[in-house]
């Protein structure tokens, strides 16, 4: 058994053991310090220390304000925005094109349901599509999509862009991805597609996207043209306003009694940024809420108040007015109430 002073050794242990296992891929962040100090129930020193020499092993890398990610010889983390490739093809002024190869329903391997994280095996959506830029093949994407998450998608969308389907037509709001970047040779068919001669070198990326409810949506392995593909490869995603570079949400959350609710305000406030949203959260009595809610973008009710939500609803009918889910409010989960408020939020945007 590892005494106090080596408690750092099953901390690091434990990090290696999910970066090799793929639970952490290549430029996902880790847990937070203070979530390693309580797994483990042990100092923010131990924890630092286990994190500090894995920094001096070229495993790990800090960004202040951001987090601890897994090191990435192949690609800087950085916290811009997840753009789609047709919106990446856009500003660059390209005309963008899909060509569907192969379309079919397939039920999930035993790998997949690992990295999707299915308890058992259901049935995805599978198909490989070439991009193109001004007609000239830029990738090959192979991707996999649970059917649940877009039961009717067809070709006919696969000709456009996927991201804007899911968010538009399914209701499905992509928040982040995970990304691995491995440079590898390409194969009869990746060159016969790409129009290049076989074992050129090129780059392939392997995605998992993920919803505001932190659910794995999609798994695509893409090939990239050594010479035709677009440069900007980034990890996190918010929909594109081309007139202001950030959103800034005000969010209010209403109740009587605010001992939980001004924790949850605060944790939310500790969050402070959300993919590139600027977040502010406030605690609002009932007595007040009525004169008031029109100031917030979105207006977030204790759920033991939720007797007023119609009211304020009937009197503010602009103004985004939801129940807090009664279990993370139990937990003052304060990162799920957010994504859920959030996309929530998009959704009543999108329907006005």
């Amino acid at each position: 058994m590892l005494g106090p002073k080596h408690k750092y050794v099953e901390i690091k242990s434990y990090i290696l053991d999910n970066i090799n296992s793929g639970k952490y891929l290549a430029g996902e962040k880790i847990e937070s310090e203070s979530t390693l100090q309580g797994l483990f129930s042990v100092s923010r020193m131990t924890v630092r220390q286990a994190i500090n020499e894995l920094q001096n092993e070229n495993i790990l890398v800090s960004i202040k304000g951001k987090g601890t990610f897994v090191k990435s010889d192949d690609q800087e983390i950085t916290g811009g925005f997840l753009l789609s490739f047709s919106e990446i093809s856009k500003l660059e002024g390209k005309v963008v094109s899909n060509r569907t190869l192969e379309f079919s329903q397939i039920i999930s391997s035993e790998y997949l349901n690992i990295i999707f994280g299915f308890s058992s095996s259901v049935p995805l959506w599978y198909f490989k599509r070439l991009r193109l830029n001004n007609d000239l093949p830029v990738a090959l994407e192979e991707s996999y999509i649970p059917i649940e998450v877009a039961p009717n998608l067809n070709i006919t969308h696969l000709e456009h862009s996927l991201f804007d389907y899911l968010e538009n037509e399914t209701g499905i709001i992509l928040a982040s991805a995970n990304q691995k970047t491995m440079a590898v040779l390409a194969d009869e068919f990746v060159a016969k597609t790409l129009e290049i001669p076989v074992n050129t070198p090129l780059i392939k990326i392997i995605q998992r996207s993920f919803d505001y409810q932190n659910r794995c949506i999609e798994i695509s392995n893409t090939y990239y043209h050594p010479t035709n593909a677009p440069d900007e490869r980034t990890v996190l995603r918010k929909k594109i306003d081309f007139k202001k570079e950030t959103l800034q949400y005000k969010i209010g959350i209403m109740c009587e009694n605010g001992t939980i609710s001004a924790i949850i305000a605060h944790k939310i406030n500790d969050i402070h940024t959300f993919n590139g949203i600027i977040v502010s959260a406030t605690t609002l009595r009932i007595t007040e809420a009525s004169d008031v809610v029109a100031k917030f973008n979105i207006v977030l009710i204790d759920p033991r108040d939720r007797f007023m939500k119609e009211k304020l609803i009937s009197l503010h009918p602009d103004t985004f007015i939801q129940e807090i889910n009664s279990q993370d409010f139990a937990k003052m989960d304060a990162d799920n109430i957010l994504r859920t408020a959030i996309s929530s939020y998009s959704n009543f945007i999108k329907n006005k």
